[in-house]
């Protein structure tokens, strides 16, 4: 959850110190000022529009199967060893992966994929 915070200070802080150099500098008049404005608010709404195409929602859903699935199976595996005292894990490879998708994911979207895990394993 940590990873949300920092990774969403880091983009505010990039976006301000953008802001800060379009416009702070001395050097810059005119319209290099505005050219260095104009990158920034193109690039934002550049994001924008990436969030409203259907290849991102199809890559989030992929995501969103992938990670349920490895969170569950890390569950039924904790389950697994906390009744039959059996060592059973994940791969370090699942781990690995599950690893980066925490990584990508906003703090919202983990909230909600831990309980869909949840409801998966324990339905």
């Amino acid at each position: 959850m940590d990873v949300y915070f920092r990774q969403r200070a880091e983009g505010l802080v990039r976006r301000k110190n953008e802001l800060i150099a379009a416009v702070s500098f001395p050097q810059r008049k005119g319209i290099e000022r505005f050219r260095a404005v104009s990158r920034i608010v193109i690039r934002q709404i550049q994001e924008n529009r990436r969030r409203f195409k259907w290849s991102f929602y199809s890559r989030r859903r992929a995501a969103r199967n992938e990670y349920v699935s490895l969170v569950a199976k890390q569950l039924q595996c904790a389950e697994t060893r906390a009744i039959w005292h059996i060592g059973v894990s994940l791969s370090a490879e699942e781990k690995h992966r599950l690893a980066a998708l925490s990584n990508d994911l906003s703090e919202a979207d983990w909230t909600y994929y831990q309980s869909l895990a949840k409801v998966c394993v324990f339905s």
